[in-house]
């Protein structure tokens, strides 16, 4: 098994760059970590300050379940840790869920509108 069979699967789930609405027509951004690179992760729930439900973990949850899933159609299995492992053994992944801003600050949305999204952690 190759990472790039593992990069198409998560792809073909919606892994992509994070994206950061203007609060306009524009298309969104794409977030930009504090390293100056572009973030990529696979879109999960999203929060915001009146939010009265859980259902945004759910969601990342849901997202979380698919992508490992489809990991281990592809030949990987998970081990005690919950680290997806490929048959060789050299490559593993795991899952983490980030939250982002859904707005730019420019677009003077609260800070506590967030979109969670699911990256993928190669070791």
């Amino acid at each position: 098994m190759k990472k790039s069979e593992i990069n198409k699967a998560l792809k073909d789930l919606g892994y992509g760059f994070v994206k950061v609405s203007t609060g306009g027509f524009d298309e969104p951004k794409c977030f930009t970590g504090f390293d100056g690179k572009r973030v990529k992760g696979i879109a999960g729930g999203s929060v915001g300050p009146m939010t009265a439900t859980n259902a945004y973990e759910e969601k990342n949850r849901e997202v979380i379940s698919t992508a490992t899933d489809t990991l281990k159609r592809l030949g990987m299995t998970e081990d005690d840790d919950g680290v997806l492992v490929s048959p060789n053994g050299k490559i593993k992944v795991s899952f983490t869920v980030s939250y982002f801003p859904a707005y730019t600050r420019s677009a003077g949305y609260d800070d506590s509108y967030q979109n969670a999204y699911i990256q993928p952690v190669f070791k």
